[in-house]
């Protein structure tokens, strides 16, 4: 809820910013239009929210093309991805740990603003049961509609609206009353009660917004000059009409009362300037039909733009998904170094099977791809191809999809099911990762902008984000791991933790090997203890790839 109103926040200020700069380029100046153009700027401030969370984005593409972080590199003796019954169960233990709601400093401001949105209401819904009450108590007298408690002319009601006089209306010289009415039914064929409903709607909303407050001010004001001009229309002396308007305020101060309720009360907002507008100010020409439309027009587009627009980088064209040049071969017996990187134009492949290229080409874990031939995990093979551009981390993943399909014969299907997955969160007393810059080239011995893995219990990574972290942690623990830290840098992390040796498979040439330390911590411990990060379990709606037929590629 709070980022929905964060952001509905800033494209309402930005909008009223766009239209109150057309407005003041087209020197905009009769008050019936601005009127208008205020109401609609008010309605769609209150379908913001609604359009935010669920309605259509526009993708507008203004900001430049940002360049993709490179292939993570894996380039360790060993690689494998462990799991295991041992490994998927501790997760657990720590989410019924930490499954009572945990109030934050977003769920106290939502609680003030929940808050401050049931008073505002509340005062807008008494306001328009008192309407209700008033134009069912009202009293036809002479043809006109009056109410003891009303000192002062007032227009109410949304839908059938209603000018209500106060019952010393025939007290009034017959100019004074013609002028009244004049005024009132003014704001019955422009339905103003309606127009202020909604303003007051959009402040409760939006109560803590400035410029929700100085909307409705603006459609109040703006409403009393437009009725004022329909007056001055008529023929009506301008020094006359302002003196009727001083009275009426002076009876409102000397009676001391006045109902206060959702409804335009004559003299009205404003009232100073009004008159000095009314005396002072020239004449302003009616706006041509043409000038009208043109600004219904843009401020519709103003509108549109600023409800379902969303900035984004400008997308380069779309290059060919297939490499200019791709070499394809069997391994070399007894490898131990697995190794996937793009390097400029280059993809590298070294002693991988089948199953870690689908989960590299698909960005998937071991668990979501199923089926596949017999030899998809045993048989080991080295890539080396070549495109005619530097590869983006997606460009690669799009060539190698085209290659596994006509070098392998690939022929899969995808299904969404919903999954238990992982998300990780900072453990208790924050995270302990630092801030880091890539710095060199990367190695084996110096992962920067990369993870390197060990079955040995050794993870190394350089300038990485946490969302990398989590895709790193993922073939680690069976599930995909989705990062919910709110981490938004690249960190360096070091984590040493104790395999259990008989749940977690081993790479080749490593099945002797011992652990980094025999008595280290488990993976879950070691994430608390040495990064401040923890795992809980959640569902969410996987894509599962079955593999409906794969084929050994011929060497070239």
């Amino acid at each position: 809820m709070l980022a929905v109103l964060v952001e509905s926040s800033i494209r309402a200020t930005l909008l009223i910013a766009a239209v109150a700069l057309v407005l003041w380029l087209m020197r905009i100046r009769t008050a019936s239009v601005r009127h208008s153009v205020w109401a609609g700027v008010v309605i769609t401030m209150l379908l913001l929210p609604a359009t935010v969370a669920w309605g259509p984005k526009a993708l507008l593409h203004w900001l430049p093309a940002g360049p993709e972080r490179a292939v993570t590199t894996m380039n360790a003796p060993a690689v494998t991805l462990p799991a295991g019954p041992t490994v998927a169960q501790e997760p657990v233990q720590l989410a019924e740990q930490s499954s009572s709601t945990r109030w934050t400093w977003q769920s106290y401001l939502v609680g003030l603003y929940l808050a401050g949105l049931a008073v505002f209401l509340l005062r807008l819904s008494i306001g328009t049961v008192q309407v209700n009450r008033l134009m069912r108590a009202a009293i036809l007298r002479d043809g006109k509609r009056t109410h003891q408690s009303c000192a002062t002319p007032i227009t109410v009601g949304f839908f059938k609206p209603m000018v209500i006089l106060p019952v010393k209306w025939p007290q009034w010289p017959d100019a004074q009353l013609n002028a009244v009415l004049a005024h009132e039914h003014a704001h019955l064929g422009r339905r103003d009660p309606l127009f202020q409903w909604l303003g007051l709607l959009n402040r409760a909303i939006f109560w803590f917004h400035p410029l929700a407050w100085w909307l409705d001010r603006q459609l109040s004001g703006l409403a009393e000059e437009a009725c004022d001009d329909v007056v001055l229309s008529q023929g009506y002396d301008p020094q006359e009409y302002s003196q009727y308007l001083v009275s009426i305020a002076r009876s409102l101060q000397d009676n001391g009362t006045r109902v206060e309720m959702i409804g335009m009360a004559m003299p009205g907002a404003a009232l100073p300037q009004r008159i000095r507008r009314m005396l002072m100010s020239a004449y302003v020409p009616p706006i041509s039909r043409p000038k009208q439309v043109s600004i219904a027009i843009t401020c519709a587009l103003l509108g549109l733009l600023f409800s379902t627009g969303t900035l984004a980088r400008a997308q380069p064209p779309k290059p060919v998904n297939k490499f200019e040049v791709a070499s394809v071969k069997a391994s070399a017996p007894g490898g131990r170094i697995f190794n996937l990187t793009t390097q400029g134009d280059q993809f590298i492949a070294t002693n991988m099977n089948l199953a870690g290229l689908l989960r590299f080409a698909f960005d998937a874990e071991a668990f979501q791809i199923s089926s596949g031939p017999s030899w998809m995990s045993s048989d080991r093979f080295d890539i080396d191809a070549k495109g005619a551009f530097p590869l983006s981390k997606q460009q690669a993943r799009e060539m190698l999809q085209a290659l596994l399909e006509e070098r392998f014969k690939l022929k899969l299907r995808s299904e969404t099911k919903q999954s238990p997955v992982y998300e990780l969160l900072a453990a208790k007393g924050g995270l302990k990762v630092k801030e880091a810059k890539c710095v060199g080239t990367p190695s084996p011995s110096n992962p920067c902008g990369a993870f390197s893995v060990s079955t040995r219990g050794l993870l190394v990574g350089r300038a990485v984000s946490m969302t990398e972290f989590a895709a790193v942690l993922g073939p680690m623990v069976s599930r995909s791991v989705f990062d919910n830290t709110g981490a938004t840098g690249n960190y360096n992390f070091d984590l040493k933790w104790t395999p259990d040796k008989n749940n977690e498979p081993q790479g080749p040439g490593d099945a002797d090997a011992p652990p980094t330390d025999p008595n280290g911590p488990s993976l879950y411990t070691a994430l608390a203890e040495q990064l401040g990060l923890k795992l809980n379990t959640a569902t969410r709606p996987l894509t599962m790839w079955v593999i409906e037929s794969a084929e050994r590629p011929s060497e070239n």
